[in-house]
């Protein structure tokens, strides 16, 4: 800070020196410092510095200037006037000698009984200040559109003003063009949310704080994650504040509640008696605030939860970086999180959003933004889930980039798909995903071959079995395929990954025959063996529909790799397929 050093003695004032003084954020009501118009004045004299001179001239002495006919102002703007030349040459030589040459502060300081005073320390700056300050709240040009009224936050009867929603950012009307009804005017706009001064300027610190410390904004969607307290025990609030007050700067709604939840606890026999939140998802069009979607009533617990099923679905061996090199080649590195943020530029996934940034792939902003916020809101206030709804989407897109030949982005969300279910399964947010073992009697062969039980608990019915068992043998003939010829034909008779029962039982001889042709049908018995088992098994009760006879077909398709026949052998003579997904 650069003061300009003032002595009063009663109505006289007389400059003394320039000084610096370092800044305290806890000192800051003393200075008053607001910006006012970038070609006039600020709304007190407190300035920040740019060019020396060009500060002192537009923004320091033009105040007083401006204000030299109200009785207190006038001596501070003469003793200016008459040692401005002398006032200016201090803070051009103090500015000089800072470390620093950004973020400093012009002010002034009046000593007066031998005790030393700043702005703030005057009413008359105090109440210049706040009459600046609160124009925003009912100014609109030359109108003021304000009166005496109800408050409607604290209910007291006073003068309340009109404009105190869009000036804060909570805009939700236009002042500034009039409405078809005559109660709808401009001038009659402070009865429709009338807010008193200290309310507007409560509510405008908290806003403040929200969007500093509360704001949140992932894939996309922007959100507020918002804490009410059912006991007022100060302890506890003022240390969940401190927790949001020293956030890191990845912060997230998890850093804040989550990772501090034991933490906070040790104060608390349960969290849940003491604290909730709310999420408020929202967008802000031009000076316009919408809200998309709100939920209450989120519990610490149930966002802990959230926490957990994250790291445990992400830690199952099927997502670890062994099986991720057998499905996606050996320069793969890392888990699944990891290689799914790998060259991407955007959109990037951490251990405790994955869900969220995975939805958003199938349900991009362009043309599914409702039903991805629709499927967040319930996900955070614990609300089931349509699993065939959310199948559709992730089937709609895999099978757009089955059309597309970019298997790569293809058996990525294969995936992807199946990390959702397993999360909502595991949270109980969906119905229909039934992944219990069922007693399997001689259900499975003596002479197994499907080696896929250890890693896929889905495989629980006979109709599921024979879809996935059937993709993992499709693929390894397109691979036989891509090997002999340099392409693979067949994908093309796979009617685009949309496969029903019928579609099945007619595409399971075609594949059959198609490895007769590559004399490579030998090398599948068992697998061929569990195929035609369980669909005999199915024959009159196939329970899958469209869509989830697809999903488990193309995830077999992506795990293929992961099958290694007792027949394979090393030479290419016993071994037919080639390493063609790497």
């Amino acid at each position: 800070m650069i003061v300009v050093e003032f002595e009063r003695f009663g109505n006289e004032i007389h400059f003394i020196d320039v000084k610096q003084k370092e800044f305290t954020s806890s000192d800051k009501s003393l200075y008053l410092y607001k910006k006012g118009s970038s070609r006039g004045t600020n709304i007190t004299p407190s300035s920040l510095i740019t060019e020396v001179k060009k500060t002192f001239d537009i923004k320091f002495l033009k105040w007083f200037k401006d204000n030299k006919d109200d009785d207190f102002i006038r001596p501070f703007y003469n003793e200016i006037e008459e040692n401005k030349d002398m006032i200016l040459e201090k803070i051009v030589e103090v500015h000089k000698n800072l470390e620093s040459k950004k973020n400093h502060l012009l002010t002034i300081s009046i000593k007066e009984n031998d005790e030393v005073k700043y702005i703030g320390n005057y009413s008359y700056f105090e109440d210049i200040f706040k009459k600046n300050a609160s124009a925003k709240y009912y100014k609109l040009g030359s109108k003021e559109i304000k009166g005496d009224g109800e408050c409607f936050l604290c209910g007291e009867t006073k003068q309340v003003l009109g404009l105190v929603p869009s000036a804060i950012g909570f805009g939700f009307s236009n002042a500034d063009k009039p409405g078809n009804l005559p109660d709808l005017s401009q001038m009659n706009q402070w009865k429709q949310i009338p807010i008193c001064l200290n309310c507007a300027l409560t509510l405008g610190a908290g806003k403040n704080f929200v969007d500093k410390y509360l704001s949140f904004s992932e894939f996309g969607l922007k959100y507020y994650a918002i804490p009410t307290f059912l006991d007022k025990k100060d302890n506890i609030i003022n240390e969940l504040f401190d927790f949001y007050l020293d956030s890191p700067e990845d912060k997230s709604y998890y850093n804040t509640i989550v990772s501090d939840e034991k933490e906070i606890s040790e104060l608390s026999e349960d969290l849940n008696n003491i604290i909730e939140f709310k999420f408020l998802y929202y967008e802000t069009n031009n000076s316009a605030f919408n809200i998309l979607s709100y939920v209450e009533s989120i519990m610490p617990s149930w966002i802990s939860n959230l926490y957990d099923a994250h790291l445990k679905v992400k830690s199952n061996v099927m997502f670890q970086e062994d099986m991720i090199k057998s499905l996606f080649g050996k320069n793969a590195e890392g888990d699944f999180i990891n290689f799914y943020n790998k060259d991407r530029k955007y959109n990037h996934v951490k251990d405790y959003n994955w869900i969220f940034g995975f939805l958003r792939d199938f349900f991009p902003s362009s043309v599914a933004n409702k039903y991805y916020i629709d499927l967040i809101s319930s996900i955070f206030s614990n609300n089931k889930l349509n699993f065939s709804f959310i199948l559709s989407h992730c089937m709609e897109t895999i099978r757009q980039k089955f059309r597309q030949n970019n298997e790569y982005f293809m058996r990525t969300m294969v995936i992807e798909s199946l990390m959702i279910f397993r999360f909502l399964n595991d949270l109980e947010l969906i119905n229909n995903y039934n992944t219990d073992t069922e007693d399997k009697e001689d259900y499975i062969m003596e002479n197994n071959s499907n080696q896929f039980d250890k890693y896929l608990n889905e495989l629980n019915t006979p109709d599921k079995k024979a879809s996935f068992l059937l993709g993992v043998l499709t693929r390894k003939l397109t691979s036989i395929q891509y090997n002999e010829l340099g392409s693979s034909p067949f994908t093309n008779k796979l009617w685009g990954l949309s496969l029903d029962k019928k579609k099945i039982q007619k595409l399971y001889p075609m594949v059959l025959g198609k490895l007769t042709e590559y004399d490579a049908g030998h090398y599948y018995i068992p697998l061929t063996e569990e195929i035609s088992d369980n669909l005999i098994r199915t024959d009159n009760n196939w329970k899958l529909t469209r869509d989830e006879t697809s999903f488990y077909f193309v995830l077999g398709y992506t795990l293929s790799k992961l099958y290694v026949s007792p027949k394979k052998g090393d030479n290419k003579e016993e071994n037919p397929e080639k390493s063609v997904d790497n």
